[in-house]
């Protein structure tokens, strides 16, 4: 009932104020009655106490109810959000679902390019099973090139430095032989290719506007007569192209280049994967070795067999040939050969070089860091 605690309370301070007025009235008679008031003021001491412990252990766990209805109406309230959010996202996702469906009836006319859409699922479907790029290039080319009826094909990515075309996988006749060298291109691959790639859309053209005198001989071999190239795309990038060739005139429609445009993200995506998967699996390796040296060099204090390990590890590391590990002397200002790997069994303690004789060591030491050699032979 409310109040029962406060009533509680007072019951036990008025324990405590009995208690001290018979120890007055016991001050003020003396002492006389000692016997029998100090039993009782102990007697009253003993049970407020209790009492008192008690209202502190209920007040605690009041408390702690309390608590837990602020919690649980927090929680309802949350949970009450939570379901506005969901009838705001369902609402919306309901009303993206109208536009999409709209907007697939207003592209009606795209129904009849079943086939072609089948052909696109199916390069997803083997590009996303695999990380390999080749397995990807070819499967891209031979899909591709069934699924729009042409007769060659290639697939070219740019290379380091995004400049030039480097050939891929082939099918058929070269594509890039057809044309003549266009005029303003510096570039080794310089067709409709880069075309596409610069500009960054599908390009198709009929290799008969090209005046007879300035096509290549390759045309009235092969009797390529349409050729189309679409960039391969991904996050807003061109990583290559993909190039084909038909022996007929005007093969290539205009919902055939938005397929092609699709193509090519969907290659472009599967490279990009396919380069990333490679670069993680090189450092992954990479991390390893790193990881097996220090591994090594902790496990060991004699310097030949560290000399060893470092050389042997650092032509695994760098993929060279050779390796070759100086130890420098301070006072003698000369470095002397401590271990070498792939040398053909030359001496390393013959091997001493004085920084005097030696400006590529000389700068090595100023510089602190590595040093690259354009020509060994220097």
């Amino acid at each position: 009932r409310k109040g029962w605690l406060r009533n509680v309370v007072t019951v036990a301070l008025l324990f405590f104020v009995f208690s001290g007025i018979l120890r007055l009235v016991n001050y003020v008679t003396g002492h006389e009655q000692a016997y029998i008031i100090c039993p009782i003021c102990n007697s009253l001491h003993i049970l407020a106490i209790p009492i008192l412990g008690y209202v502190y252990i209920r007040e605690q766990s009041i408390e702690k109810q309390q608590a837990e209805e602020a919690l649980q109406a927090y929680r309802d309230h949350l949970e009450d959000l939570v379901e506005d959010r969901t009838t705001e996202l369902t609402n919306a996702n309901e009303q993206l679902q109208v536009e999409v469906s709209e907007r697939e009836q207003a592209e009606a006319k795209i129904a009849q390019r079943n086939t072609e859409l089948a052909a696109q699922n199916a390069i997803a479907a083997t590009i996303s099973r695999t990380l390999e790029l080749d397995t990807i290039l070819n499967t891209a080319m031979d899909t591709v090139l069934a699924v729009l009826e042409m007769d060659a094909g290639c697939l070219y990515l740019l290379d380091a430095d995004g400049e030039n075309l480097i050939p891929q996988t082939r099918r058929g006749a070269s594509i890039e032989s057809s044309l003549p060298e266009p005029a303003g291109f510096a570039c080794s691959c310089s067709g409709i290719s880069l075309r596409a790639v610069q500009k960054m859309q599908p390009m198709a053209l009929d290799v008969c506007d090209y005046p007879r005198d300035a096509q290549s001989p390759f045309v009235s071999e092969q009797a390529l007569e349409t050729l189309v190239s679409t960039p391969l795309v991904s996050k807003g990038r061109a990583l290559g192209a993909l190039s084909l060739g038909s022996t007929r005139q005007g093969a290539v429609r205009p919902e055939d280049l938005e397929l092609l445009t699709a193509i090519g993200q969907q290659i472009g995506m599967a490279v990009d994967n396919a380069n990333l998967y490679q670069e993680a699996d090189y450092w992954a390796k990479e991390l390893a070795m790193l990881h097996q040296v220090s591994a090594f060099l902790s496990s060991t204090l004699e310097p030949e067999e560290v000399h060893d390990h470092i050389t042997e590890q650092s032509v695994k590391l760098l993929g060279c040939q050779s390796a070759l590990l100086f130890r420098w002397d301070g006072k003698r200002r000369q470095a002397t050969g401590a271990s070498a790997y792939g040398m053909n069994g030359t001496p390393v303690a013959d091997q001493q070089l004085a920084l005097e004789d030696c400006p590529l060591l000389e700068e090595v030491l100023a510089g602190r860091r590595s040093t690259p050699i354009v020509d060994a032979q220097e």
